[in-house]
């Protein structure tokens, strides 16, 4: 799956006042880039040890 994702990424993005409580001026720090695909391939790779776990070991 990693492998047929593209680069496809989302920037990750802070906001914060530049000021006292009321103004409107604000400042916006970059944290990082998040690559969608292998966040899609880690989740279904957590899913599928929970079903499996839920259907093997939890089942009784």
């Amino acid at each position: 799956m990693v492998w047929l994702s593209s680069d496809f990424v989302i920037s990750i993005t802070s906001s914060y006042m530049m000021g006292p409580p009321g103004t409107k001026k604000m400042g916006t720090v970059h944290l990082y880039d998040a690559k969608i695909g292998i966040l899609v391939a880690i989740f279904m790779f957590l899913s599928s040890i929970a079903h499996f776990s839920v259907a093997s070991f939890t089942y009784d």
